[in-house]
């Protein structure tokens, strides 16, 4: 009964775990991605009439800037957009945000401000929030085209002034047999509404009105397919206007705005009102008007920007996070009546290019002073969230000093816990002041954990600082200083490369050169050297891929046909040879029916080979334009999911289990490889299964001595580590993971539908990084079933205990790069920078919340069985 306790314990403080880290995942939103959108501003309008009555806007979702004007360079071609560009048109690049819904962030255009990150939860159909847009503000707007683009600005609407009309959602397929369906269909609804409007009175008047916006969201064919990565290829589009107020330009010059400063552009030109919560800065070198239009044009920008700056002062003072509130001092209400008066007086004398450079200056301080109320609460956010990181590493620590090593006997070392309640005084006091500060303000309830847990760990952890006495005391008496000064450094180096990886891939291979050699400063290089061989030979095979251009941008079905079926007779291969039996000394194989396991062997092969004909029938009939068959996608999804269950029906001895796990991967990784992913897998597999053939070797050493074992720990969890990043990072980088990538999932999806595509992906990156898990766990059990001594009392006496320990080591070390990514988030600089330090965090500390959960499915992969008849019999190892 005490065993089922502490196990119940210990899966309490692995959902305590979870929580925690879904708590601080959580936390990134609300310092850099929470949404900026407010209400309660006045339109401001420019008193001069506009240069244009309507406006067409023309969005080619997906189209890259080196593709299209490597179009206009090619003298052989003659488009349209070229004479345009020539003559009476201006073109140049307009840089994006990222993380973005689509190539051409629609919001930053549209509505100019950056998109808001939570409209991923939606599954990118709709806004999560109402904001103000230029069709909004518009008279009238007709648009056409994608059903996941325009109801985000049709439903935001004030009034019913803003019409669509888009195809259905399953008729855009990308393995289409007319790719260019989108744009045809776009062009024939606005070609029919046109004709309409020749009888229909009331339509032609509408159109003949001002303050029209017509919008055609059309689909550009790319091949590389993702969205949000952060490559230039992404951020950079193409921008090209021309038309009444427009000048024109020498094809030479190249003009580059941001994104967002297309709305006000847009607004200026048919003279409605800028959106309200834009962040956009009117570009006048698109302009061909006079200069007292740019004058009032800028100055109506101004006002805008001001009433933005003013509402987010008067929220901020409600709400700051702080017991007193300091104005932004560059931008006071004195400061900006001044400048107002300056400004009007220059344009009432018909002095506009001086008018421009006070408001130019009077906009930057007013960007400056939006960005300043916005991050207002980031530094105290901050603060308090790497005081949390800090406390539960701490406190983690103390967990595993207590539960797991010499202090656990507690005849020879006896931890006190206090017993009085002085320690809570303090406590009860920080919480009811963070009470009271975080109710006046109003905050959302994630605010109260963000300042609680620091505060309760801390106390937690005053608790038992008998815990960190004893250690200290035990490590004297042991003289271990120098060891774990030296393993200490060994730690943070191998941290440090693994921190570097998400900047250079390639560091992973130095990391995987240095790691070669390990075997040989093992026991290993006393008794087995063909070991140590087999070892860097594997690690060594593995290392070169870091090296390669990540997978994505060039597809090699011909290397992915040819590894498929080299796995295949490897795994064949594998299966026959007697000596994988022998490694283990497996006394009881006759226990285990040898039909059962041959069947399995048989059927898991067989949907192996499927995959890769799979494979092959779908992109033959995508290359004939046959689109994706159903026979197809009905066999890809059902061998996906049997290859979650197969591994169930194999008996859990150790080596059999881990060897059916490794079978099922391949048929899934196969249908989504587009390269050199199902080698690399492969050869990292490989390299896993040399590893626990090491560690099991080294554990059966008779001259193993009691210090060699606290370095195989320590040796362990680093491998851990190192390899679950290897995993992650052998065959891409921080921005291939966080891209969407449709080429990958056409053995079962071609039509565009978020969270499917999503599931799919994830399915993919965690593959070999939950063999590795596996690997990590069997490797640790041999340490722990293998050796024992008395006086060190090291055997835990359940798996449980087993893969906490080991778990709770490798989050330790996680929880040192949490606070290294999060220290690491920037929000300056370029737009790739600021999005990719958000997304190695995000990446990080998903990952680690997903392997905690992976944690718990391969304990079960590895000890539950589906039971048959001829099955009931077999005895579970332990």
């Amino acid at each position: 009964m005490s065993h089922i306790w502490q196990c119940l314990k210990l899966y309490g403080y692995s959902i305590l775990a979870i929580v925690v880290h879904l708590i601080f995942s959580i936390s990134i939103f609300d310092i850099y991605f929470k949404s900026t959108v407010i209400h309660g501003m006045t339109p401001h309008y420019n008193p001069l009439p506009a240069p244009a009555k309507r406006l067409v806007l023309f969005v080619v979702d997906g189209l890259r800037a080196d593709s299209f004007y490597n179009l206009l360079d090619n003298k052989e071609n003659d488009v349209f957009l070229k004479s345009i560009v020539m003559t009476g048109g201006i073109a140049g690049l307009s840089h994006c945000q990222v993380p973005t819904e689509s190539r051409t962030g629609h919001v930053a255009l549209i509505a100019g401000m950056n998109e808001d990150v939570s409209a991923v939860f939606t599954g990118w159909k709709q806004n999560p929030v109402d904001f103000d847009s230029v069709f909004n503000e518009s008279r009238y707007t007709w648009s056409w085209g994608s059903p996941d683009i325009l109801p985000i600005f049709s439903k935001n609407a004030e009034r019913s002034h803003v019409f669509t009309d888009s195809y259905d959602a399953d008729e855009l397929d990308f393995a289409s047999t007319n790719p260019s369906f989108a744009d045809t269909w776009v062009f024939q609804k606005v070609e029919t509404f046109l004709e309409t409007s020749k009888t229909n009175s009331t339509l032609s008047e509408m159109l003949f009105e001002d303050k029209i916006v017509l919008f055609l969201h059309l689909v550009a064919t790319d091949t590389l397919g993702s969205h949000g990565a952060g490559s230039w290829e992404e951020t950079e589009v193409p921008i090209v206007a021309w038309g009444a107020g427009i000048r024109g330009s020498d094809f030479l010059t190249k003009y580059e705005i941001q994104q967002v400063d297309t709305a006000p552009l847009m607004a200026a030109l048919i003279g409605v009102a800028c959106p309200m919560n834009s962040v956009g800065v009117l570009p006048l070198e698109f302009f061909n008007v006079s200069d007292e239009f740019n004058a009032n044009s800028l100055l109506t920008n101004a006002m805008q920007l001001i009433s933005l700056s003013d509402a987010n002062y008067e929220l901020k003072k409600r709400t700051a996070l702080t017991f007193t509130f300091r104005e932004f001092g560059s931008l006071t209400s004195s400061h900006k009546l001044e400048l107002l008066y300056r400004i009007k007086n220059l344009i009432s004398s018909r002095e506009y290019n001086e008018a421009i450079k006070i408001i130019n200056d009077l906009i930057n301080k007013c960007l400056d002073s939006i960005h300043y109320y916005e991050t207002y609460d980031r530094t105290i956010l901050n603060i308090t969230i790497s005081m949390g990181f800090i406390s539960w590493m701490i406190y983690l620590i103390s967990f595993i000093l207590e539960r797991y090593t010499l202090l656990w006997n507690m005849s020879l070392y006896p931890i006190k816990i206090p017993q009085n309640t002085h320690f809570l005084i303090p406590y009860v006091i920080m919480t009811a002041l963070i009470l009271y500060l975080l109710k006046a303000r109003q905050v959302s309830v994630q605010y109260y954990a963000y300042f609680l847990i620091p505060i309760t760990l801390l106390t937690a952890i005053y608790r038992r600082l008998n815990v960190f006495k004893i250690a200290i005391k035990l490590m004297k008496e042991q003289s271990l200083q120098k060891s774990l000064f030296f393993k200490s450094i060994a730690t943070i180096f191998v941290l440090e490369v693994l921190v570097a990886s998400f900047f250079h891939r390639s560091i992973l291979t130095c990391g995987l050169l240095g790691i070669s050699f390990w075997s040989w400063f093992s026991p290993l290089r006393l008794n087995n050297k063909k070991m140590c061989i087999l070892w860097t030979v594997s690690v060594l095979c593995v290392s070169f891929f870091p090296l390669l251009p990540i997978v994505g941008k060039i597809t090699n079905y011909y290397l992915v046909f040819f590894s498929s079926w080299l796995s295949l007779f490897c795994i064949i291969y594998f299966a026959m040879r007697p000596e994988l039996k022998s490694y283990f000394s497996l006394s009881q194989i006759s226990d285990i029916p040898k039909k059962p396991e041959l069947m399995l062997l048989l059927l898991q092969i067989i949907s192996l080979s499927l995959s890769i004909m799979i494979k092959y029938w779908t992109i033959n009939s995508i290359d004939q334009n046959q689109g994706l068959l159903l026979s197809n996608q009905i066999l890809a999804w059902m061998i996906l999911i049997s290859s979650l269950f197969l591994p169930l029906f194999s008996t859990t001895k150790l080596i059999f289990r881990l060897f059916h796990i490794y079978v099922s991967i391949f048929p899934v990784y196969i249908m989504m490889s587009t390269s050199y992913e199902v080698i690399f897998l492969l050869l990292f597999c490989c390299l896993c299964l040399t590893w626990i053939l090491c560690e099991h070797k080294m554990s059966r050493s008779a001259n193993m001595k009691i210090q060699n074992i606290n370095i195989l720990i320590s040796s362990s969890d680093s491998l851990l580590t190192f390899f679950i990043f290897t995993a992650f990072f052998g065959t891409g980088n921080i921005a291939s993971l966080s891209s969407f990538d449709a080429v990958s999932l056409f053995c079962f999806i071609t039509v565009f539908h978020p969270f499917p595509m999503a599931f799919l992906l994830i399915v993919k990156v965690s593959l070999d990084g939950d063999f590795t898990i596996h690997c990590g766990g069997m490797q640790f059990l041999f340490h722990n079933y293998c050796l024992s001594d008395s006086s060190l009392e090291f055997v835990f006496i359940s798996f449980v205990y087993v893969r906490f320990y080991e778990f709770g080591v490798y989050l330790t070390l996680r929880i040192l790069l949490f606070i290294h990514m999060f220290l690491m988030v920037e929000d300056v600089g370029s737009w790739l920078d600021i999005g990719s330090s958000i997304s190695r965090y995000m990446l990080m500390i998903n990952v680690t919340i997903f392997l905690m959960l992976l944690y718990f499915l391969s304990r079960a992969l590895m000890t539950k069985t589906i039971h048959l008849n001829y099955l009931a019999k077999i005895r579970k190892t332990y």
